[in-house]
């Protein structure tokens, strides 16, 4: 849901089209494969993977592409508002969140805080979009509609909304993770060696990239605001897709995620628990229908029972 400019054309419309498709639908489908993965093996138990589910529950949310459903009316529009910046602010929070954890992960108090205090970290979680959601009701952020999609108009000084609604949440985000990933990488080594074997110091390096995949998505999202704020004239054909880069988290999130060790052994397992679960079915249906091909043949009187 962007920003609409006054020399919006149909085919600028036709590049933001493109450009959130490109973004959205992969992402979407990344997101529903970690989430996948995380449910269906089992990885719920470990707190980090926890952090993982929640940010790409939020990645799943923002990807949505509820604007092909729906004919954009003002109910519907803060409907969707309402559900992408759920997905927005919770990404943001998670990610950050893993990033603070991610610093101090070489030591084994900072685990177990996670573990005693996750609770009140989700409950944090959910009640914290709520704000955001009730100013998008309250001034009544998205005022234009064309076609399926809602736009807030903007204006041509400076507009609060704006800066309140896409800017400071993203950009806390950024500064956070930036920190906090720059004093991760001067540690390390520290945090490599208080792994206890190469397979977890290779699944730690694997999400250490989290903070930076906010960074490079979120980046050109704020760099398009201040330089529309700063009237610096930029090709829209390049400014709209850079603007829409802040979908693609998901997907980078996803792929990151899946070439993790813990996740590609755990893959494996899996399917080797599947193919084996079929084969012994098919062995046991084969076995039963013998059975009762023999059954019938005797109550036929076709063979003998001996």
């Amino acid at each position: 849901m962007p920003l609409l400019h006054d020399h919006d054309t149909p085919g600028l419309q036709r590049v933001q089209m493109i450009s959130y498709l490109s973004y959205t639908l992969p992402s979407l489908l990344g997101s529903a494969f970690v989430l996948l993965v995380i449910v269906s093996l089992k990885l719920y138990s470990k707190a980090l993977n926890r952090i993982v589910f929640f940010i790409s529950l939020g990645d799943f949310l923002l990807s949505l592409p509820l604007e092909f459903f729906v004919e954009a009316t003002e109910t519907t529009c803060m409907i969707e508002a309402s559900i992408h910046y759920y997905g927005i602010i919770s990404s943001l929070y998670w990610t950050s969140l893993f990033a603070v954890v991610f610093v101090h992960i070489s030591k084994s108090s900072a685990q177990l805080i996670l573990q005693k205090y996750f609770k009140w970290f989700l409950g944090v979680g959910l009640l914290l979009p709520l704000p955001w959601i009730a100013f998008l009701g309250l001034t009544r952020y998205y005022d234009t509609r064309i076609g399926n999609f809602c736009y807030h108009s903007g204006t041509t000084t400076f507009d609060y909304q704006v800066l309140v609604v896409s800017v400071l949440p993203p950009l806390i985000a950024i500064a956070v993770n930036a920190v906090c990933y720059v004093t991760v990488f001067f540690r390390l080594r520290n945090v490599l060696q208080g792994s206890s074997h190469q397979n977890q110091g290779v699944n730690l390096l694997a999400l250490f990239v989290f903070p930076l995949i906010l960074i490079v998505c979120w980046t050109p999202h704020i760099v398009t605001y201040v330089l529309y704020e700063l009237h610096i004239d930029v090709n829209d054909n390049i400014q709209i897709p850079l603007g829409f880069l802040n979908r693609l988290q998901g997907i980078l999130n996803a792929l990151f995620y899946g070439l993790s060790p813990v996740v590609r052994q755990s893959l494996r397992q899996g399917v080797r628990e599947l193919c084996s679960r079929r084969s012994t079915n098919t062995k046991e249906r084969l076995l039963f229908d013998q059975s009762t091909m023999r059954q019938s043949a005797i109550s036929s009187g076709t063979i003998s029972d001996y």
